[in-house]
């Protein structure tokens, strides 16, 4: 199956990076270790998104979902809406649930705000 189309939120990214930089500062192999696992995961879940379960509490559209990595505890959160796999954040599990849930619109209100689709 071909994976879909990458778009990460703004937050998610910055998110990622301040994990990434926690990490390194601690000990270098586990922040390649998480940059690995992250890349790893985010390409299989966006081959096929339907496959993980619906965030615990979400109950809004679109469908958001999870995937827990392994080694780590990181969620990628997504959503997918059949051209693309919408990261809205790499959610450490300790982090308030749903603080991500104001992210969900971000790529509709953008497609308004440029005069078009994203």
């Amino acid at each position: 199956m071909v994976a879909l189309k990458r778009r990460v939120h703004p937050d998610a990214q910055a998110e990622l990076k301040e994990a990434l930089a926690w990490h390194k500062e601690r000990n270098p192999n586990s922040a390649e270790s998480l940059a690995a696992e992250i890349r790893k995961y985010r390409v299989d879940t966006a081959k096929n998104p339907d496959m993980w379960a619906i965030f615990p509490g979400w109950t809004g559209k679109p469908d958001v979902r999870s995937r827990k990595l392994p080694n780590f505890p990181y969620r990628i959160v997504y959503f997918s809406d059949g051209t693309h796999f919408n990261v809205i954040a790499y959610a450490h599990e300790k982090r308030a649930p749903l603080y991500w849930s104001g992210r969900v619109d971000y790529w509709d209100n953008l497609a308004k705000k440029l005069g078009g689709t994203t």
